[in-house]
């Protein structure tokens, strides 16, 4: 098993050190939002030099189903009337992207403390429940941490760790950035 190691966030633009890239997303908790999240996360890979169309698309599904996930955990909690209240930290979902050395982390935040519970019981064929077990068989790794506010707990991480394919590694350290 690898110890997950992380770099440090800046919003909207790219980080890169020594130890490798980040870049985060916010997104409004709208039902919507998954398309553009699947959309970031296929350009930002491509834009730091990964092109492998099945990398891609695994990616895009991980990114897609937590995504839905915390979509999900943060607009049942909220009444119509709170929805006035969008662009505030509670009503938002964060997208995290991190490559370092051979591994894609995708981290996704949301504001509800309830840890995500892999649905055993549904069906091959169901269109909703298997999001976290589609996580599972894709990623090498998969689990979930809380953030820690001045006044305690706020919010959850669920993050999925995917290998990057070994062609893509060395073809990516030449990129000009």
């Amino acid at each position: 098993m690898r110890r997950i190691m992380t770099v440090g966030r800046i919003s909207g633009s790219i980080l890169q050190t020594q130890y490798g890239r980040a870049e985060t997303l916010k997104l409004v908790a709208l039902p919507d939002a998954v398309g553009p999240a699947r959309a970031y996360c296929a350009a930002t890979l491509r834009g730091w030099g990964y092109t492998d169309p099945d990398f891609l698309f695994n990616a895009g599904l991980v990114v897609s189903e937590l995504v839905t996930n915390a979509l999900e955990a943060t607009t049942l909690h909220d009444p119509p009337e709170a929805m006035g209240h969008l662009l505030e930290e509670g009503a938002l979902v964060r997208l995290t992207l991190t490559v370092l050395a051979d591994l894609l982390f995708i981290e996704v935040w949301d504001r509800v403390l309830r840890p995500p519970r892999p649905r055993c019981d549904v069906p091959d064929d169901a269109t909703r429940g298997r999001g976290l077990r589609i996580v599972a068989d894709l990623a090498c790794q998969w689990s979930y941490r809380y953030s820690e506010g001045p006044c305690g707990p706020y919010g959850k991480t669920v993050f999925a760790v995917l290998p990057v394919p070994i062609r893509q590694i060395e073809a990516s350290k030449y990129l000009d950035l």
